[in-house]
Parts: structure tokens; sequence; C-alpha cells
């Protein structure tokens, strides 16, 4: 959650715009640039950014670890804005790929989009399907952060369905801060900290 610190490396090991021509080294740029950007909220920046470093992805490969990141920055940037449209467009670019060319953590990520998507769009059928089994993914792959991060959105969706208090939000919560505390990943841990504050709230 340090993104002063952040923003220090990123000026100090890449630089804004990099003239150099390896689609490698320009696609890692994007992908490190995006994620600052949206770690500070600058969620416009973020998408920019991450759509230009999706710019050569028929070349790298939507399964790159440059070009996926850049992919789920862009994906996370339109969904903070509320831009659906930009989101489902976004979201095509890795399910307009043949099932061979998607990678299981790809895969995971697919459904945890899926599941924001559903959820924007009052469908709570496919949201909460879908957030399960893009949790039960990363934790077949082993992504332990990965997997907090859908968990934290689960319970965040619960919130908002008047669900804080089911056990399985309890279950969410303390499973997602058992892995955002020993990381000290504050910004995440501050999402638990505002579902738990606003479920001890008395009603009426």
């Amino acid at each position: 959650g340090d993104v002063a610190r952040a923003e220090h490396l990123l000026a100090r090991h890449w630089p804004p715009r990099p003239e150099e021509t390896d689609v490698q080294v320009f696609t890692f740029s994007a992908s490190a640039r995006a994620r600052v950007a949206l770690g500070a909220g600058r969620f416009r920046e973020a998408l920019e950014i991450a759509e230009e470093g999706l710019g050569p992805v028929d070349k790298l490969g939507l399964n790159h670890p440059a070009g996926r990141i850049c992919w789920i920055s862009a994906m996370e940037a339109a969904l903070a804005q509320g831009d659906l449209a930009e989101a489902d467009r976004v979201f095509e670019i890795a399910a307009s790929r043949p099932a061979g060319h998607v990678y299981p953590y790809l895969r995971a990520n697919m459904r945890r989009f899926r599941a924001a998507l559903a959820a924007a769009r009052d469908d709570p059928g496919t949201a909460e399907a879908e957030f399960r089994a893009s949790a039960g993914a990363f934790r077949d792959l082993k992504c332990v952060v990965d997997r907090a991060v859908v968990q934290t959105e689960h319970l965040e969706w619960l919130d908002r369905e008047g669900r804080a208090g089911d056990d399985e939000a309890l279950r969410l919560e303390a499973e997602a801060r058992a892995v955002f505390e020993p990381l000290g990943a504050a910004a995440w841990l501050e999402r638990l900290d505002r579902v738990v504050a606003g479920a001890a709230q008395p009603i009426g």
C-alpha cells in the first residue's frame, strides 16, 4: 500500500515512455505504470496505460506475465470507474481467445471479472457462482493472494446485498485477513475493515 515508494521505484527503473523497441520491455513498463496508477486511485490513467500495454498483445500473448498484468489492470480500472462498456470490451480480449490459448491463471481471473460484471448488473446468481469458482481456481493454483483478493471482492458484494453477517461472509473476511495481515497489505485490509465496520453499525 506504499504508493509513494512504488512511484519512486517506478521513476527510478522505468521511464514514462520507454524508447526500447523490445515488446517485452515496452509491455513490462506499461504493466508496472498501470499498477502504480491503480494503487494511487488514478483509474483513467491506469486504463489508458494498461490498454497501451495491450497494443502488442498479439505478438507477446495474453498469457505472458506483462500482457496478463496489463489486461487485469485494464479490467480493474474500467470496473473501478463503473465503465461497464469498456470492461466488456477489455474482457473480450481474453474471452475471444481459443480455449487452449488461455492458461489456468488467466481463466481464474476471467471468472473473477465475470463475477464483478454480474454483480454490477444485478445478476446475483452469476456473481455468487463466479466468485466461488474464481476463488476455487486460485486455491487449486496455490495463488493465495489472488484468492484473498477475490474473497474480499466477494465479501464486499455480500455486504452490498445485505449479507455481511452471513457465515460465508465471516469466513471470507477471516481467510482474506489471514493472508493480508502478514503482508502488511494496507489497502486490502482497509477494504476488509470497511465491511466489518459497516456490518457492526446498528440498524435504525
